[in-house]
């Protein structure tokens, strides 16, 4: 009789998160009329299934784990915002398999426009005569 696998296993489910695996290209030989080939996860996304019953093998992604979500980063509805409105973004932090590991939000607050006039130049009397806009601290400017 022939050298064959007679048992295929299923190793423990891995816990690895931060260290990427390097593929090796190996071949694997029966050393005996009944050896056992061992599938393993290399890191914690990975699911195997064994079904004995079936003689299957399935190997997945695992989800992730939605019950560690600490918050809905961002905004939740689009907004039309005025000046002084605000709104937020999300930065998003993903290890290096690209799976998002934090969310960071930020609030962006847009510039207002005060047209308050000063109070000892009584002899112009509320006319404004220019608006601008300086580009490098993106205040507006105006003249009287």
């Amino acid at each position: 009789m022939p050298n064959s696998f007679g048992k295929i296993t299923i190793g423990a489910a891995s816990t690895n998160n931060t260290t990427a695996l390097t593929s090796v290209s190996s071949t694997l030989e029966a050393e005996c009329t009944h050896d056992t080939v061992t599938f393993t996860a290399g890191d914690r996304w990975i699911i195997i299934a064994g079904d004995s019953d079936n003689d299957k093998v399935t190997i997945g992604h695992a989800e992730p784990d939605k019950t560690s979500y600490v918050y809905d980063a961002g905004q939740s509805a689009n907004a039309t915002l005025n000046h002084g409105g605000k709104f937020k973004v999300v930065h998003p932090q993903a290890d290096k398999f690209g799976h998002i590991g934090a969310l960071t939000e930020y609030e962006i607050t847009l510039p207002t426009l005060s047209l308050a006039l000063n109070a000892n130049n009584t002899s112009v009397a509320n006319v404004l005569t220019g608006i601008t806009l300086n580009a490098t601290t993106g205040a507006f400017e105006y003249t009287q």
